[in-house]
């Protein structure tokens, strides 16, 4: 719904973005992104810096890509990541292996 959507408190927002078709939007600042369901309300993920020693990096700019099936985040110091989005078809896990397998549409 439009509206409010909650952020944590401690951290400032650095950037928003709604994607193209307008069920998506993603807020980033101080270490995290959220991703919201716009229908909603609610949080579908966070996003954090993913090397362990970035964990004090802060977000700096959010946006959606390639017909929103891609979400880019600069972080600081110039480390970018991009994140695709898929639909899995099935998902088995090997229990000898811990291997994952997935399988797309």
């Amino acid at each position: 719904p439009v509206g409010f959507y909650r952020f944590p408190s401690n951290s400032w927002i650095a950037d928003a973005a709604l994607s193209r078709d307008g069920t998506m939007l993603l807020i980033g600042g101080g270490n995290e992104v959220r991703l919201y369901d716009m229908s909603s309300g609610e949080t579908l993920r966070w996003f954090y810096p993913r090397n362990s020693h970035l964990n004090e990096m802060s977000c700096q700019y959010v946006d959606f890509a390639s017909s929103d099936t891609q979400i880019a985040i600069g972080w600081d110091w110039g480390y970018v990541e991009i994140h695709e989005r898929s639909q899995a078809r099935s998902l088995d896990l090997s229990p000898e292996s811990r291997t994952l397998a997935v399988g797309q549409n």
